[in-house]
Parts: structure tokens; sequence; C-alpha cells
């Protein structure tokens, strides 16, 4: 059995590298304009505009092997694109370890939040725009979640719209400084993916993790005190933990302090 469960994380992260490539046409083409759909069209580099060869795109292997630049032009290729299929494999194996090898269905479902959610991160982080696809495609896994219960829904999509009105709140009060209305439109949907009271833990581990990188790169004087950085990033990475360790660190916090 365990063999089987070390073939499953396995096979799980090798395809995670697959959707990582995946994930970084998706990342460019969104936020770039004048970029071709992303789900039609072959890869091309984007400095000199030659179309890529298969050879040229397997995950991580291929930016070895050509050293990091591009095989035409010999521009850079940045370190983002290994970085997100990286990434994506070992979300996906952390996934699949998590999920079990019991429940394929339930694996699936959350490959794919985990992946919305990877590409929402390095779009946020490297553009500082979040798609507008994506947030459709999260908000559409939360109502699917919801099906047969509408109480649940109402719960959920109420929570969203009064913690998305405070955020478009505090951007009219600081003229769009810190936030975009990405981030509100992201608050909403990440309610419905989240339920309450799991949004509530996700929004405050958001906060705590983005104020401890802000002081961070303010310390190591990598930005100055009136600089601001995505806040999306880190909404994802609150939404990540919540749903899937939510109720267990609510649980562990009303049990050390009861009411």
């Amino acid at each position: 059995m365990a063999d089987l469960v070390i073939i499953w994380v396995v096979g799980t992260a090798l395809f995670g590298l697959i959707i990582g490539s995946f994930l970084n046409v998706l990342i460019y083409r969104l936020n770039t304009e004048g970029s071709p759909s992303p789900f039609f069209g072959r890869s091309f580099c984007p400095h000199c505009q030659h179309v890529l060869n298969w050879f040229d795109l397997v995950p991580i292997f291929s930016f070895i092997s050509l050293n990091g630049r591009c095989r035409y032009c010999r521009s850079p290729i940045g370190l983002r694109y290994p970085t997100v299929e990286l990434v994506t494999a070992l979300s996906f194996a952390a996934v699949a370890l998590y999920t079990g090898i019991q429940a394929p269905l339930l694996l699936a479902e959350n490959l794919i939040l985990t992946a919305v959610l990877i590409l929402i991160f390095f779009s946020d982080w490297i553009f500082g725009l979040i798609p507008d696809e994506a947030v459709i495609m999260l908000g559409l896994l939360g109502l699917a979640a919801h099906i047969g219960n509408g109480e649940e829904l109402a719960l959920a999509f109420s929570s969203g719209l009064v913690f998305a009105s405070l955020f478009a709140l505090l951007i009219v009060l600081t003229r769009g400084r810190g936030m975009g209305w990405g981030d509100v439109k992201l608050v909403l949907v990440m309610s419905l993916v989240l339920g309450w009271p799991n949004i509530l833990l996700a929004l405050w581990l958001g906060f705590v993790a983005g104020g401890i990188v802000s002081l961070t790169l303010v310390l190591l004087q990598r930005k100055k005190f009136n600089e601001t950085i995505a806040l999306g990033p880190f909404l994802v990475l609150g939404t990540a933990v919540a749903y899937f360790y939510g109720p267990t660190i609510i649980s562990a916090f009303f049990r050390l302090y009861p009411h």
C-alpha cells in the first residue's frame, strides 16, 4: 500500500509539472495586452517571437539544459517559469498526499482549486493583476461546493459581500493604495469557496502574512514604508490554509480559548 501511495503522489507531482507549464502560458497571456488566446496558438519566445519546439518546453529540464536562455535569441528566460512549474508540482504532490488515494474525484476538485490559486498568486505577484478568468473559475468552484445547500451558499455569499464591501470602502478611502478592485472580486469568491467562518480565518492569515513580508522587505531595504506589495498572493495563501486546515485550526482555537 505504501508503494502505491508513493506512485500516486509522484505521478500527481509529474502531472503538476505539466500543469505548471500550462499555467505559465496563462499567467503571461492573461496579463499581457495583445497576447493571443491562452488556449490556442503555439508557445513562443516573448523576446524574439520564435515559435518554440516541444523540446524547448519540457518543464524545468528545458530551462536547465538551455542554461536559462532562449535557444534562438539567447535572451534570459525568467526564473519565474521553472518556479511556477516546481511550485505546482510540489503543491499537487502535497494535495495528493492530503486527499488520499481513495478519493479521486475529490483529488480532481482539489487540484483544480490549487491550480487556480497558483495562477492568481503569480499573476498578482508578477504583473500586479488578478485575471477575471481566474476569479470566475474560483467562483464556479465555490458555487459547485454548495450545490444542494442553499442556506450554506447564502451565508457564504452574504459573508463575501460584507468583506468585499469593506475592501471596496478601503480602496475609496485610500484612493487605491495597497489594494485594487481585483482584490475585492477575489474576496467575494474566496467566501464562496471557503464559507463561514473559514473566510474570516483566510483574511486574517492573508493580512498577517502580508504584514510580515512587507515589514521584512522594509527591514532588508528592499521596499520603502510608502511602497506597497500585492495583497492577492497573501489572500491566496490564506485561502489555501483555510480550505485544507480551516476547521482544524478553528477547533483548536476554541479549545484553547473556550467561551
